[in-house]
């Protein structure tokens, strides 16, 4: 290799290294994280478990989180059947526990149907609850305004 070679490519290794520097330093950084859900009416939290013909309710929430510097997008799908007869569904992503309430962390659709899916934007700050298990799903209903199936997410 001559020197003028030997020097262009060491040149280059500089810039590559500089430009990773600089987009981590910038938080331009990505990542991917898949999250899913079963559902069903045994999940949903007393004192109000739900009306209605509804045990053998069920459902799946699947997506996938990406990131893009500090912004998060929530790509997913539902499906669900045997719900009782409901006139509107609405799908909600809550923080909380196993057998446990917990605050709206995003509004996936409403009126809703099974088979639908999109795209919601979702706060970093939200990130770290749904990595650690600490929220779910719950399809909600004009009968069952707490939940008529509820799954706990799963992350990884």
């Amino acid at each position: 290799m001559t020197s003028r070679t030997t020097r262009f490519s060491l040149l280059l290794v500089v810039v590559s290294l500089a430009l990773g520097s600089t987009a981590a330093a910038f938080g331009t950084s990505t990542e991917t994280l898949k999250v899913s859900a079963k559902m069903n009416s045994r999940q949903v939290v007393k004192p109000r478990k739900p009306k209605g013909d509804v045990a053998h309710a069920s459902g799946a929430f699947v997506g996938t989180l990406k990131s893009s510097g500090s912004r998060w997008n929530l790509a997913w799908r539902i499906t669900y059947t045997g719900l009782d007869k409901p006139k509107i569904v609405i799908a909600d992503i809550h923080y909380g526990k196993p057998g446990q309430f917990g605050p709206v962390v995003v509004r996936l659709c409403g009126p809703c149907k099974t088979g639908q899916q999109g795209v919601v934007k979702v706060k970093a700050r939200r990130i770290d609850g749904i990595k650690a298990g600490n929220t779910f799903i719950t399809l909600i209903t004009n009968k069952n305004p707490n939940g008529e199936i509820r799954g706990q997410i799963k992350a990884g």
